[in-house]
């Protein structure tokens, strides 16, 4: 059983926040005139900008959003956990302090360019104050990502990279209880290619391969296989079929 407290602080950067009202210009542009006429050709170069602006569309000018943002939350608080080593036979409990922190930074498309990029970080540490044979649990997390596109097609690579040493329950059968101390580094390179059949189908092929290194009793391999995905898209959901084969 675990028990937990706590509390958390988080910041939002909202960089592409429009500028504050008192003297500055209105971000959108007048749409008088875009219902009252069904051609394109009749609306002036205001209207279009406005037009623009309404479907998402990125347009020149100081209120132009920024394409980046990032936000950061940064969490703690004590605990309590009655089987520390997940023991089937001598179960032993300790109080604990965690501190966790999430870190999210993203560039959307901007300016037409096509070009995105995120960056995540996930880490956890637990210190226990009681027991004796382990002293801590950590879990760290992060993602890198680029991608572009173009036309219907998107390119896209990303890196992600796992540290672990936590205690983790390996029991084969519940009259073969075993837990076993997991401590290493998993690092994984995906390429990717996606390409969109018209407004509703997308087809996506993706090529990971990692390498996870443990220390202690667990074994080291390398691992990779192709990940094949046809998804059929609605205005309020998806469906998908996925082929994922595996080598180790």
């Amino acid at each position: 059983m675990l028990w937990l407290a706590g509390c958390g602080w988080g910041w939002p950067d909202m960089t592409g926040r429009a500028a504050e009202s008192g003297g500055a210009e209105p971000l959108l542009p007048p749409l008088e005139g875009l219902a009252s006429t069904n051609n394109v050709a009749d609306l002036s170069e205001e209207e279009l900008e406005a037009m623009a602006a309404l479907l998402g569309e990125e347009w020149p000018g100081e209120n132009a959003p920024s394409p980046w943002n990032a936000s950061i939350e940064l969490r703690g608080g004590p605990g309590y956990k009655d089987n520390v080593l997940l023991s089937p036979h001598a179960p032993e409990g300790s109080a604990f302090w965690q501190t966790a922190l999430d870190l999210f930074v993203f560039r959307l498309p901007g300016a037409g360019d096509g070009r995105e990029a995120t960056f995540f970080l996930s880490a956890e540490d637990v210190r226990y104050f009681s027991a004796t044979e382990t002293d801590q649990e950590q879990l760290i997390f992060g993602r890198a990502g680029l991608a572009t596109s173009a036309g219907r097609g998107k390119a896209s690579l990303g890196l992600d990279y796992v540290y672990m040493d936590q205690v983790f329950d390996a029991s084969a059968t519940e009259l073969e209880l075993r837990a076993v101390r997991a401590r290493g580094h998993t690092l994984t390179w995906t390429p990717g290619w996606e390409w969109e059949a018209g407004r509703s189908w997308s087809v996506e092929l993706e090529l990971p391969a990692g390498r996870q290194w443990y220390l202690g009793e667990l074994d080291s391999y390398w691992e990779a296989g192709p990940r094949l995905t046809l998804a059929r898209h609605w205005s309020r959901g998806e469906a998908g079929l996925e082929y994922t084969p595996q080598w180790r």
